[in-house]
């Protein structure tokens, strides 16, 4: 699914639907209230509206299943606290494309499949931030509420 709405800055309604698309496959979106507040967005798992730069998230059932499978071991840094391994996120010695391949059944890396696995591996830095801050293994749309306070992922899609 990718995410084509935003919500409006001006009034902070939404989510809006995206109302059209143009020829580059890019989605126009409007505020009825406010047609000045126009939006264009490029169907993404992950957007930052530019009005209002609150980030809005799919966490996707993928996400859920990578994150189940991370390694997570103690660093002793300096009082020390629960890490991801970054050598070996996923428990084995396998970059991160190949072990998420392994993880999701994935029949065969070809260069376009390698990207996407590894637009995922670099994404589960926000879905586990959402998972933190929900207390669930959810999927869903899921909008930042304050700007710089990873806490405030909030749930926006009702499925």
């Amino acid at each position: 699914m990718t995410i084509c709405f935003h919500y409006c800055a001006a009034c902070d309604a939404g989510p809006l639907q995206a109302s059209s698309r143009d020829e580059d496959g890019v989605w126009s979106t409007r505020c009825p209230k406010h047609p000045w507040a126009d939006l264009q967005l490029e169907g993404a798992p992950l957007q930052t509206s530019v009005l209002t730069g609150f980030e809005l998230f799919e966490l996707t059932e993928e996400h859920l299943v990578v994150l189940s499978r991370m390694y997570v071991c103690w660093d002793d840094a300096e009082v020390g606290a629960p890490a991801i391994d970054p050598k070996r996120p996923y428990g084995n010695n396998e970059s991160p494309v190949t072990a998420i391949g392994k993880i999701l059944k994935v029949p065969e890396l070809d260069e376009k499949t390698s990207d996407r696995l590894y637009e995922l591996h670099l994404s589960t830095e926000t879905a586990l931030q959402i998972v933190l801050a929900t207390r669930k293994f959810a999927p869903g749309v899921y909008r930042k509420m304050e700007k710089y306070d990873a806490l405030s992922w909030k749930r926006v899609d009702r499925r």
